[in-house]
């Protein structure tokens, strides 16, 4: 006699995009953007089949990875904005995870998913700013591109620290960072 199991539909794909994405997101860490997707579905302990369903390709696995981040930093942001501080070592903090995959992303630079992340990411920045300007910490003439700068710097610095020194160096590229802008 055999037994049949149950198709566990929609449960189980939210739980392999899930596995997918902590897959790809600790690979591409690990071992940069050029890790076979193979090993992303092997490490999530789904099939090939499974990972090409729910990330046709590897920008699109990047594009999600960067798409629940950004859903993080909202999150973090809706109760009202974030010290420039706290955002930007939150975003800094989670770049330096992404390194590689932020080579990939930035490689399609009209990708309409690209614009998209990075005009959620300027009105993240411009509350911060705002607050920061209203409460005099920054000064009048620091733009939201100076902002983007900054937290590139930071993410880039971190992406090429051992894992645990990234925090401590994070944490002073933004005192240094701080000083440049906040109002005299």
């Amino acid at each position: 006699m055999t037994t049949s199991r149950a198709n566990p539909g929609p449960r189980a794909a939210a739980a392999n995009r899930r596995a997918l994405l902590d897959a790809g997101r600790a690979l591409f860490d690990e071992r940069g953007i050029d890790v076979p997707m193979v090993e992303v579905a092997r490490r999530a302990g789904v099939g090939q089949g499974v990972l090409y369903r729910h990330f046709p390709d590897r920008l699109a696995l990047a594009f999600a990875v960067f798409d629940e981040n950004m859903e993080q930093l909202e999150a973090l942001c809706a109760g009202g904005p974030l010290t420039l501080r706290r955002l930007g070592h939150e975003v800094s903090h989670r770049a330096a995870g992404v390194a590689p995959l932020l080579a990939l992303v930035t490689q399609v630079p009209e990708d309409p998913r690209l614009m998209a992340l990075e005009s959620r990411m300027r009105a993240l920045l411009t509350a911060a700013r705002d607050h920061a300007r209203h409460s005099d910490r920054i000064r009048s003439d620091v733009t939201v591109d100076d902002l983007l700068t900054a937290i590139s710097m930071v993410a880039a610095l971190t992406a090429s620290t051992p894992p645990a020194l990234r925090e401590h160096r994070a944490e002073h590229a933004w005192t240094l960072l701080e000083r440049g802008l906040e109002s005299r």
